[in-house]
């Protein structure tokens, strides 16, 4: 029953994964030059999700220690991975609006030799979407191990942590399948993102409705 809970997971995963390729790509068509003396390459922006893995993790840790104290109540697991769903989704709508205004850019100012707009928008506009999605990474995840293990027989443990993992790697193998699918119109629409962000919407609907 508990594994049934997170069917909607590997759609969470497959999303989460655009980070490393659809937002990498929307990364190349931005302004790397961070001061005049620093700038970044593109493969460098996606390296920070682990900074904000730690970084959010200790904040939602002194967030919720200070509720428990306050409020003498926890906050159940399964509010923690829907609040995670809802913040991923704030993360696709940010790079959807983000796209936007990149192709708004090119369309008015033109392009490069490379298809990139002359006028291009700085790279640490992509930063409050990277936020939203590592937030939603670090209350889902830890969330869902948490729930599995207290709600499984003691034998059962190790085999649906490990159904959790396929989840992840089914994900990841949706998001391979997608920018495939999709490599030709990626950095050009926004309806990628906007497809995207109606299918986060649908899995934390799904999420809220089998919980």
């Amino acid at each position: 029953a508990v594994l049934r809970l997170h069917i909607p997971l590997p759609i969470f995963w497959a999303l989460y994964f655009q980070m490393f390729s659809l937002w990498y790509l929307q990364t190349k068509e931005m302004d790397l030059q961070i001061t005049s003396n620093f700038k970044v390459a593109a493969e460098q922006v996606t390296a920070l999700n682990p900074l904000f893995d730690v970084t959010l993790l200790a904040f939602f840790s002194a967030i919720f220690a200070i509720y428990r104290k306050c409020c003498s109540a926890q906050v159940s697991p399964k509010v923690k991975i829907a609040i995670g769903y809802f913040f991923a989704i704030g993360a696709f709508v940010l790079a959807a609006i983000l796209q936007k205004r990149i192709n708004n850019a090119k369309a008015e100012y033109g392009t490069d030799a490379h298809g990139k707009p002359n006028h291009r928008l700085s790279v640490l506009e992509q930063a409050p979407q990277f936020v939203l999605i590592c937030a939603g990474e670090v209350l889902v995840y830890p969330a869902a191990l948490h729930l599995v293990y207290i709600h499984s027989p003691v034998s059962m443990r190790s085999f649906v942590q490990s159904v959790l993992w396929f989840f992840i790697g089914i994900g990841n193998l949706f998001n391979m399948m997608t920018v495939a699918a999709t490599e030709n119109t990626v950095k050009t629409t926004t309806g990628v993102y906007i497809g995207y962000t109606v299918a986060m919407c649908l899995a934390w609907l799904a999420y809220i409705l089998l919980a």
